[in-house]
């Protein structure tokens, strides 16, 4: 990790330790990406009405879990200190990452210290990883400092996000790459405004950060700029959420005020003339969810749009995803099931002539919306089409089953922007997980997680119709992970 890394955020950490730690507002951990039994509750109590919260933004803070938290486990919510040690490792690197996570490389031991106070909260991570397949073997993935004033929150770190309602894919950002080292401010609860004038808008969420990317990419060190507001109007089922991810500066690029004022206005689209002055590059989103009760059970129907452009103020040359998730109460345990489809060839779905080699790419930030190695929204990369049908089952909050079956048709014109500028796009160190040429495949993810004497495990299995072919590495049709964690 570069020495600018850790000035962004040791810099943003003395700030916050010193500014906040008066304030007498409570501060704690979050759900986090990858807690899937507290999205199932959540999203479920939401969809029945018994919730008042956003559910599309993670990580959420553990106030909005409201009636909901007599049946999530929030050990880490309770103040005081914790110290836990993990180890994972499988027989090689997995390429489809949904929410759920899992295992990230062949081998990986950590320690994880936590102190959770009256309002600051305080996580450090070290992780040491065995043959990583970005070069960084020392990570602190997960380690960060929290505070709260009111009902905002500060914070510095290296966290993992998870912008929209899909379950194995978000188009704006996801898991699926390691967590970028920012600062950032949201709200901590989602509550509604108190002003009959904006009541309307009901639960809301406003997140923001500012990261910075590696060194090790054709444009380095360049900046990351993340802004999402999610609302659900008048209290129904509905929420609503809009997203930004500006990729902006970095060496050789302009960093001037006005170009990150002209960054975050979208006025980037400067044409051939201007383009070593483009200040950016971009992605828009918007994601809709409706959920509504069904009997003792719930269901919602959910779709998520991403430009990489803009015309008339609107998006232009999009990529499209849409879904569906129910939950159900069977043979003792409880089930969470998704159905979702997505699309990223720009306008491959539903209208116009589709255009490859345009979605996550750019003419001068040539590595794209990638970090270290893999696409920081879904993990199919660009022009893919992909399908999966999910099922997670729990027989309680610690144990639980899970088996996604995806069919994914994966670089579908054979080739990438990425791949043709590759001997420039980055460090030879580091393997990307982008598709080398198109393929189709299916793959079965299949998990099982339960607790164990004095922590927890969980065992992952993937297994392929194919090897995967992808720009560095070639992925066996089948792959075993373990993953373990004790407190101590």
């Amino acid at each position: 990790m570069t020495s600018i890394h850790w000035t962004l955020v040791g810099g943003a950490v003395a700030c916050l330790t010193t500014a906040l730690t008066t304030t007498q507002s409570h501060a704690a951990p979050w759900f986090e990406p990858g807690d899937t039994y507290a999205r199932f509750k959540l999203q479920q109590a939401a969809d029945r009405g018994e919730l008042q919260s956003t559910v599309t933004s993670w990580p959420l803070a553990h106030a909005n879990a409201g009636q909901a938290s007599a049946v999530i486990p929030q050990q880490s919510a309770e103040q005081g200190s914790r110290i836990s040690a993990s180890a994972s490792g499988s027989s090689e690197s997995r390429f489809i990452r949904g929410f759920e996570g899992g295992v990230r490389d062949e081998g990986q031991v950590g320690l994880s210290f936590t102190h959770t106070g009256e309002s600051i909260a305080v996580n450090i991570s070290p992780a040491y990883v065995i043959d990583p397949a970005d070069d960084e073997q020392l990570r602190f993935d997960g380690s960060f400092v929290a505070a709260t004033h009111y009902n905002w929150q500060a914070g510095a770190g290296f966290i993992d996000r998870w912008w929209g309602p899909g379950w194995q894919s978000s188009l704006i950002l996801s898991s699926n790459a390691r967590p970028v080292p920012s600062v950032w401010l949201n709200r901590q609860n989602t509550r509604a405004f108190e002003s009959q004038w904006l009541n309307w808008i009901g639960p809301w969420q406003f997140t923001g950060f500012f990261g910075r990317l590696e060194e090790e990419r054709y444009v380095p060190d360049a900046n990351l700029i993340g802004m999402r507001l999610n609302f659900r109007p008048f209290n129904s089922g509905l929420e609503v959420g809009l997203s930004r991810l500006i990729q902006w500066g970095g060496e050789g690029r302009p960093t001037s005020s006005e170009s990150l004022v002209d960054a975050i206005l979208g006025r980037d689209n400067v044409g051939s003339e201007g383009i070593d002055e483009d200040p950016g590059n971009q992605l828009g989103a918007i994601d809709l969810r409706y959920g509504f009760a069904l009997g003792e059970e719930s269901m919602s129907l959910y779709a998520q749009v991403v430009g990489e452009d803009e015309a008339g103020n609107w998006l232009s040359k999009n990529i499209y995803q849409l879904g569906a998730d129910w939950t159900s109460s069977l043979f003792s345990s409880e089930q969470q099931w998704f159905l979702e489809a997505v699309d990223t060839m720009t306008e491959g779905a539903f209208r116009g002539e589709p255009s490859p080699n345009v979605a996550y790419e750019h003419s001068q930030y040539r590595t794209g919306m990638r970090y270290l190695g893999r696409n920081l929204a879904n993990t199919f990369d660009a022009d893919a089409r992909a399908i999966s049908l999910g099922m997670h089952a729990f027989t309680t909050p610690h144990n639980r089953w899970s088996a996604v079956l995806t069919w994914a048709d994966l670089n579908r014109d054979g080739q990438s922007r990425f791949q043709k500028s590759r001997l420039a796009a980055g460090n030879s160190n580091i393997d990307y997980a982008v598709p080398a040429g198109q393929q189709q495949v299916a793959v079965l993810d299949l998990v099982h997680s339960r607790p164990l004497p004095g922590g927890r495990g969980s065992i992952y299995l993937s297994l392929a119709s194919d090897e995967i072919q992808l720009a560095d590495e070639t992925l066996s049709a089948a792959n075993i992970g373990l993953e373990w964690q004790i407190d101590l």
